[in-house]
């Protein structure tokens, strides 16, 4: 569930899907499947997060192919769907992200098997390499002055 925050707009996305252009019948059965699969009701699991991850990320680079090259076919209330809609998108991600960096940090390392184990800072008593002596320029002094 999204959290009220500052970097949302005012912007009810939802309200406006009824009056969005559609796809044909078969993109439209297939938008079905796809917000059956990840509505609030349905079941957890990595397979099902992998795919999540993989529908936002060919959706987002598409998303992005739109706005780059395609925004001239869209009308005024269509762009201002494509600022409200990843306004949205954003905002969840940022939450996500928070919540992942959240549980990161809590979780033993044994939970991240594919992270590099977190090293802490050396101590000023740790025998650390010692640091390269800067050289002067021959014929100068190092000692200021």
């Amino acid at each position: 569930m999204l959290k009220p925050t500052w970097y949302l707009t005012n912007v009810d996305w939802y309200a406006q899907w009824p009056d969005a252009p559609k796809l044909d019948n078969d993109g439209q059965a297939v938008l079905g499947q796809i917000a059956e699969l990840f509505h609030d009701e349905s079941y957890f699991n990595p397979a099902k997060t992998a795919a999540t991850t993989l529908v936002m990320l060919l959706a987002a680079e598409h998303l992005g192919d739109v706005i780059t090259y395609a925004a001239g076919q869209h009308d005024g209330t269509e762009l201002a769907r494509l600022i409200g809609g990843p306004n949205l998108i954003q905002a969840h991600l940022t939450q996500i992200i928070q919540t992942v960096a959240e549980h990161a940090t809590s979780a033993p390392s044994t939970a991240w098997p594919t992270c590099p184990p977190r090293r802490s800072r050396p101590s000023s008593t740790a025998s650390a390499p010692p640091a390269p002596a800067a050289r002067s320029a021959p014929g100068t002094s190092r000692k200021r002055t």
